[in-house]
Formats: structure tokens, sequence, C-alpha cells
């Protein structure tokens, strides 16, 4: 990718996320503790999921994972000429995006980005949302690939069951990472336990992410079509290429 053509989609993304309960974000405010049967539950849904897309064994065999696409935009939308997708994951906390030269980065607690890839000036504002973005997308992509949350992460798993607007019935569960206010939804097919939509409620409304395209890679299912759909805009990123264990070193994720 050409470094000028990255400064729409960081400008982008910034402002989405920035416009949106993440970037204010403070610790989840103070609840009575969920029931129990609410966790076991939960985890019942995330257990089927596993063996519905190859099993928890596979699953956790993953030490690494390097996701490639592109993301189309729909015709009327700001920049709606393709842009690239992607991202590098190494267990238990290195995570890469691939969606622009500036490579958002994190390494455990570290965060570091290319600050000289396009025309924008970087400033102490733009990095804390960038880190804040790239952390959310974090955990967004480990539960959407590999149905966990990262290890690193402190985050409550919460069952819900069917919500009122789902026409497809599907059973939900609720992910509440500390330093995000707004939980991540996840629904599951109950015929057969698969992943298959996401969702997060913004500023700009409700995203919403469909799944589909399943294919194996190494045993695994993973989704290689997904659209995210905000209102009437929608985008839809198709995936090309998925490593797992191979194509990441942790030197990938050193500061530069």
């Amino acid at each position: 990718m050409v470094a000028g053509r990255s400064v729409p989609g960081l400008f982008l993304a910034l402002m989405c996320i920035a416009g949106s309960p993440f970037a204010r974000a403070q610790q989840p405010p103070a609840q009575s503790a969920p029931s129990q049967s609410a966790g076991v539950n939960a985890e019942r849904v995330l257990a089927r999921a596993r063996q519905a897309l190859g099993g928890a064994e596979r699953l956790s065999a993953v030490a690494s994972l390097v996701v490639e696409g592109t993301r189309t935009r729909s015709p009327g939308s700001p920049y709606s000429e393709s842009d690239a997708f992607g991202f590098k994951l190494l267990r238990p906390g290195r995570y890469q995006s691939l969606a622009s030269e500036y490579r958002h980065t994190i390494d455990g607690d570290a965060f570091w980005m290319y600050e000289r890839a396009g025309d924008i000036v970087i400033d102490n504002e733009i990095r804390t949302i960038a880190e804040r973005s790239t952390r959310w997308s974090f955990i967004e992509h480990s539960l959407l690939f590999l149905m966990t949350i990262p290890e690193t992460v402190r985050a409550e798993v919460r069952y819900v069951g069917a919500i009122a607007d789902d026409p497809n019935g599907r059973e939900w569960i609720e992910v509440a990472a500390a330093g995000f206010r707004i939980p991540l939804s996840a629904g599951f097919d109950r015929t057969t336990g698969m992943p298959a939509v996401l969702q997060v409620q913004g500023s700009l409304g409700v995203m919403v992410l469909s799944l589909g395209g399943y294919k194996a890679v190494d045993g695994i299912l993973f989704p290689f079509t997904i659209e995210d759909r905000i209102g009437d805009h929608v985008a839809v990123t198709t995936i090309s290429s998925i490593k797992v264990n191979s194509g990441v070193l942790a030197a990938d994720f050193a500061r530069r």
C-alpha cells in the first residue's frame, strides 16, 4: 500500500472511535455480581462454538495467526474504495494491525505505531485513541477468529440468551472488558452452535458484523466473509489468506 493512501483509513478509524463510547471509556461501572449460571451458560455457548469450529484442542493450539484481506465500503460511503484488512496475533499478548502503513502494534503493555507513514501529524490524543482502538480490535478479533478473549485482558463473559430484535432467534453472550464501558455482544446459531454475528453500540449506532463464508484452515473453520453495517452504511471484508502458527515472530511486534 502506498503510504499516502493510508491517511483516509487512519483518519476514518480514529474518527469512528473518537465519536464512540470507547474513546472516553472508563472501567465498567460497579454492578451486582453475575449469577453463577450466567457464567456457566456463557462458557457452554463458547464451548459449543469451539467444537463446531474444529474443537477446543485445535483452537487452543493456535499460538499465532495472520489474517489478510480487503474491506470494501458500500457506494456513497466516504472513501468508498477498498482498503487493506488484516492483523497479526501472537499469544498471549501481542497484536498488530495490517490495515494501514501506520501499523498499530500492541506488545503486552506497550503500544506503538509508525508515526510518519502518512500526512497526519500524530499527537498524544491520536496516540491514545489509536491505542484504545487497537486494544479493542485485539479483543474483537480474538473472539471472532478464535472464540476466546486475550489472556492479558480482564473481561467478564455473560450469558444473555435470546434478544427481542433478533429475528433469527440466536443465542447471545456479552463480553465486558476492563477499560471499555460498552460490551461486545455475540450471537450463535442455536442449531449448529456456530458464531454468526457480533454487534456493539456506538455513538453512530449499532455496528453489526455478520460472519459467513466459513472455510477450514488447519482443521479450523474461519469466516472468510465479514459484513459490517452501521445504519445504511455497509462494508464487506473478504479474507484472502489465513496462516496458523506461521509467518509471525516476536520481533515483529518490537518497537521500531
